[in-house]
């Protein structure tokens, strides 16, 4: 998890990929995206984004059964992107799935409100 958020901020979309799993969903915004649509066009914003912010974690919980896990975050963003000054609440959920090769990424749940 740590190194999915490493690998966003470092505009490491190899890293993005392989830590995402083929068949994963990306939830944001109220759409559904697939593995490829979110490596396509999405995740070259959220690059953008994410380097224009500075993320401190409020909150975070891991659950761990058997080869299924997930982390829950709620962090704040604070930043200037493209001109606008933002503070948001963040909230994420990432599934994740014990593999062979690791941990992988099933889904992702993001979404952001005003930070008060």
């Amino acid at each position: 998890m740590a190194r999915f958020h490493e690998a966003l901020a470092e505009s490491d979309s190899a890293t993005v990929a392989a830590l995402l799993l083929e068949e994963a969903v990306i939830l944001e915004g109220g759409r559904r995206e697939s593995r490829g649509e979110y490596l396509g066009h999405h995740y070259a914003r959220d690059v953008a984004f994410l380097q224009a912010m500075t993320r401190t974690i409020i909150w975070q919980t891991v659950r761990v059964a058997d080869a299924l896990a997930y982390v829950a975050t709620v962090s704040r963003l604070q930043g200037i992107y493209r001109d606008r000054s933002y503070d948001l609440s963040s909230a994420e959920l990432l599934v994740l799935h014990r593999t062979p090769d690791g941990w992988r990424i099933g889904a992702v749940h993001w979404s952001s409100a005003p930070y008060r």
